[in-house]
């Protein structure tokens, strides 16, 4: 779990959020979307929660070990009751 600011690329407004790496595991089903993007109206917040790879997952740990992760993109398609995160993509410092 990571704090996280979410920008439109039309926008510069800034809306904090949390960023949620998931590994998959055996118990875990297997998804077709690359994850989902949740609206907190409470908190006035966005919640992004990343399906990854366990490769994937291991390798962003050690970029986050060595604080060089410099942005996470994410292809949203919108729903009426979610935002299916359809690909994402990270870079690096």
């Amino acid at each position: 779990m990571l704090p996280a600011f979410f920008r439109r690329d039309t926008t510069t407004f800034d809306w904090p959020g949390i960023l949620w790496l998931i590994a998959p595991t055996p118990l875990l089903k297997v998804h077709k979307d690359a994850g989902v993007l949740v609206e907190s109206k409470e908190l006035m917040s966005l919640t992004a929660s990343l399906t990854t790879t366990r490769e994937q997952f291991s390798d962003l740990l050690r970029v986050l070990e060595t604080k060089k992760l410099k942005t996470v993109r994410l292809q949203v398609a919108a729903n009426k009751e979610e935002w299916i995160i359809e690909s994402w993509d990270a870079s690096v410092a």
